[in-house]
């Protein structure tokens, strides 16, 4: 148990990144998933604070174009969002896997209603109920 508490701990603090492949129309498309502390106008190689942690949804052929960006205040926040999402995103994936193209796009639909840019509703579950 002590070297996974060792490995865990090693986690927190850091950035995350996960990709997937979503149905848009009869396209599928490939977004990926971040999670990074959020320096704001931190010059480089600054040891500034950081004033939160930022979580982004973009297209990997087009990473300047996100779908989703948000600073959360907490960490936990941010990983509940990024996890919340990870998950929304993943089962679109098995939808394509499984060639549910139909399934899929509805499903891809239900994540962009997730994705509402700079929209003041936070796409995780209220704290306690993950």
């Amino acid at each position: 148990m002590k070297s996974h508490g060792i490995w865990a701990s090693s986690l927190i603090g850091q950035q995350a990144q996960k990709s997937f492949r979503i149905a848009e129309g009869n396209d599928i498309v490939e977004i990926v998933l971040n999670i990074l502390p959020d320096q704001k106008n931190a010059p480089e190689g600054s040891s500034a604070e950081t004033e939160g942690w930022m979580v982004s949804v973009a297209y990997k052929a087009a990473p300047d174009t996100f779908l989703f960006s948000r600073t959360f205040p907490s960490e936990r926040e941010a990983r509940g969002a990024f996890d919340d999402l990870a998950k929304v995103s993943a089962e679109v994936e098995g939808l394509i896997r499984q060639e549910k193209t139909d399934e899929a796009v509805k499903a891809t639909e239900e994540l962009k209603k997730k994705l509402k840019s700079n929209s003041s509703e936070t796409p995780i579950l209220p704290p306690g109920a993950a």
